[in-house]
């Protein structure tokens, strides 16, 4: 008697298959890469290793290369995970603000709550990158020194939207100001980390209100 041949899976059977994998892949690489921010922040980019990385995440070091291939491609995924999380916590509330000077006031409440959380270990990701990664020249340099471009153009154009506005003074030089801004934010991060000042997030609210008082136009130009 004979029997019958096994069935194929059919094309949806094979799609709902590669669809599984894909979430317990997208699963496994969230599990690596929430740590990996982590101890990148915590030890450098360049200053952990697989093991801590496995012993982490739960995931052999060999299931990590398989991942993720390279050292370089594991850091650059680490480093998009870590911007995906400042783009959510930091910079969506900026966006939905009007442009101008309301943007620059809110960037400094949500970008300074940010480096306040007691459950952010390690402080600012990005703030440790560029002071670990500014002299070693790099692929890995590179995307960090896109990512504080992008962090410094963003505050100069809400400094030119406030001025385009009439509600900050004109004679300012953005980038100046954009600098003096952003100085605020990375020296808050290690003044958290270090422990070097008492209360140095509200300081550092406080040292941001007064700038921004500074660059405000007692009297908004009246739109026509």
């Amino acid at each position: 008697m004979r029997t019958a041949p096994p069935q194929r899976p059919s094309a949806s059977d094979r799609r709902s298959a590669l669809d599984g994998r894909r979430v317990r892949g997208d699963r496994t690489r969230e599990s690596i890469l929430l740590p990996g921010v982590r101890l990148a922040t915590e030890k450098g980019l360049e200053g952990f290793s697989l093991a801590e990385l496995a012993e982490a995440s739960g995931v052999s070091k060999a299931g990590i290369s398989t991942l993720f291939g390279s050292k370089h491609d594991l850091q650059a995924a680490i480093t998009a995970r870590a911007r995906k999380v400042l783009d959510e916590r930091v910079f969506a509330p900026v966006i939905a603000a009007p442009p101008g000077l309301a943007r620059l006031v809110t960037l400094g409440s949500v970008w300074l709550d940010y480096l306040a959380d007691p459950n952010l270990s390690g402080g600012c990701f990005f703030a440790a990158a560029m002071f670990e990664l500014d002299a070693q020249p790099g692929p890995l340099r590179e995307v960090i020194r896109s990512d504080m471009r992008r962090w410094v153009t963003a505050i100069r154009s809400m400094i030119e939207d406030g001025q385009a506005a009439g509600e900050i003074i004109t004679s300012v030089d953005a980038i100046d100001e954009a600098f003096d801004l952003f100085s605020i934010g990375v020296t808050a991060n290690a003044m958290i980390q270090l422990g070097v000042v008492d209360q140095p997030a509200d300081r550092a609210r406080r040292l941001w209100s007064q700038h921004i008082d500074r660059l405000r136009l007692t009297q908004p130009r009246r739109k026509r």
